[in-house]
């Protein structure tokens, strides 16, 4: 029985996802998660009491769990830098289908509230990515401060890829950044940072 529930809870985290990633946290009606879980607002109140707010923290949780299994563990494995920057390329894909989803903890980062309750989560996500993608960047030569710089360009190309692949309805802009995502970590640099 425990096992069932879990398949249930996996794919309702899934669903819960795609809402906040197509709508926004703004633009997630009850209405909208209703329709894309199949279930009636009395039983999302019943699993999630605290309402969409707690809704979207679970998908976080969630998606923080699976960057951890399918990013982060791979970017800590004992390969070469830049076979692990590879697998990190090929994961990135994965996690947005090649440049068709949106970023969760982008549209989840925006909110009206002037203290989003999700910050924390977000900021912590990105510095966790952003301190694995600098490790392998010094493990491929670069001193701290340019690896640091590296990583950060790996995430704002990522992110900058699929703000233009949504914008211009094509996925290229992302599939290109995807196969430059190992040079952009672990290339030599001759120029001077």
């Amino acid at each position: 029985m425990a096992a069932t529930k879990k398949i249930e809870d996996e794919e309702l985290m899934r669903r819960l996802a795609l809402v906040f990633q197509s709508h926004g946290y703004e633009g997630a009606s009850l209405a909208t998660i209703s329709q894309a879980t199949g279930l009636k607002k009395p039983s999302l109140y019943h699993r999630f009491p605290r309402g969409k707010e707690q809704m979207a923290e679970e998908v976080l949780r969630h998606a923080g769990e699976w960057i951890d299994r399918n990013l982060l563990d791979p970017l800590r494995a004992p390969a070469s830098p830049r076979q692990r920057a590879e697998l990190f390329a090929t994961r990135i894909g994965s996690l947005y289908h090649r440049g068709k989803d949106s970023c969760l903890l982008n549209l989840l980062s925006v909110t009206k509230s002037e203290d989003n309750p999700f910050a924390g989560m977000i900021h912590e996500t990105f510095r966790r990515l952003s301190r694995s993608l600098s490790q392998v960047a010094r493990d491929a030569g670069a001193d701290p401060k340019d690896a640091r710089l590296r990583a950060e360009e790996v995430l704002i190309a990522i992110q900058g890829a699929l703000v233009l692949s949504r914008g211009i309805g094509s996925t290229a802009p992302f599939r290109r950044m995807q196969k430059k995502i190992p040079d952009l970590l672990v290339a030599s640099r001759r120029e001077d940072r």
